[in-house]
C-alpha cells in the first residue's frame, strides 16, 4: 500500500530541514482510513511538501497523547501529516508506546533524536554525550540498541539528530567544538547510517549562533 501523505491537511512544514509555521484555511479535520500493519511505501507529493506539528508534549517532549494530537487538530482544523516528538539520551529509551500513538493516527512520526543528560537546560556546555564520546565509540551499545528499537517498530520514521546544531544552546552545538559544526556532522554520519530504511533529516536552526 502506498502511504501518500499529499491529500492530508498540514500546519508546519519541515523545509530544508527547518520547521517553518504556515497556516491554510480551516475545515473539520479527518484521519486517513490505513492499515497500520500493511507494508507502506511514502511517496513524494506532486506539489507542496509533507508538513505538521511540533506540539507541546511536556517538559521532555515526550508525553505524546492521542487526546493533545485531537485537541490539537481541531483547534486548526487539520490532520496533521506529520507529528514531532523528541527522544532525549538521558531517558536511555526507545519511544515506542509514543511513536505508536502517532502511527495509529495516521500521522508519519518526526523524531528528535537528542544526546542530552538531565537536566535537560540549555546553555550549559557539553555533557556526558558529548559528540567526542559518541564519535570515539563510547555509547555505540546505545545507539545500537536504540536502532534495533527502531527496526523493531516496523514502519516509517523520520530520526533528526542533534537538532539546531549550528546554535550555541544546546550541549551538542558547534560552538562547544571550535566554532565547526564538523563534529555534529561526523557524528550524525555515524548514528544514522544504521537506519536501513528510515528517513533521516538535517535539522539546521534559520538565525544560527552570532
Amino acid at each position: 500500500m502506498r502511504f501518500d501523505l499529499k491529500t492530508r491537511p498540514i500546519i508546519t512544514a519541515c523545509v530544508a530541514a527547518s520547521l517553518i509555521y504556515v497556516f491554510s484555511s480551516c475545515k473539520k479535520p479527518t484521519s486517513p482510513q490505513i492499515d497500520a500493519n500493511a507494508p507502506l511505501e511514502i511517496v513524494v507529493p506532486e506539489h507542496g511538501a509533507y508538513t505538521g506539528a511540533f506540539m507541546d508534549f511536556g517538559d521532555e517532549e515526550d508525553d505524546v497523547t492521542l487526546e493533545m494530537i485531537e485537541d490539537f487538530e481541531q483547534m486548526v482544523g487539520k490532520h496533521q501529516a506529520v507529528i514531532a516528538s523528541s527522544s532525549y539520551w538521558g531517558e536511555q529509551t526507545f519511544p515506542t508506546a509514543n511513536l505508536n500513538v502517532v502511527w495509529r493516527h495516521g500521522s508519519l512520526p518526526l523524531l528528535f533524536w537528542s544526546p542530552w543528560d538531565k537536566p535537560y537546560t540549555q546553555n550549559r556546555g557539553p555533557d556526558k554525550f558529548n559528540l567526542t564520546d559518541i564519535i570515539a565509540g563510547k555509547w555505540d551499545a546505545y545507539i545500537d540498541k536504540w536502532a534495533d528499537s527502531a527496526r523493531d517498530f516496523g514502519h516509517p520514521m523520520i530520526v533528526a539528530f542533534g537538532v539546531e546544531m549550528n546554535g550555541d544552546w544546546f550541549p551538542w552545538s558547534g560552538a562547544f567544538y571550535g566554532g565547526e559544526d564538523w563534529d555534529d556532522a561526523a557524528t550524525i554520519g555515524k548514528v544514522l547510517k544504521i537506519f536501513g530504511g528510515r528517513i533521516g533529516m538535517w535539522s539546521i536552526e534559520s538565525v544560527p549562533a552570532g
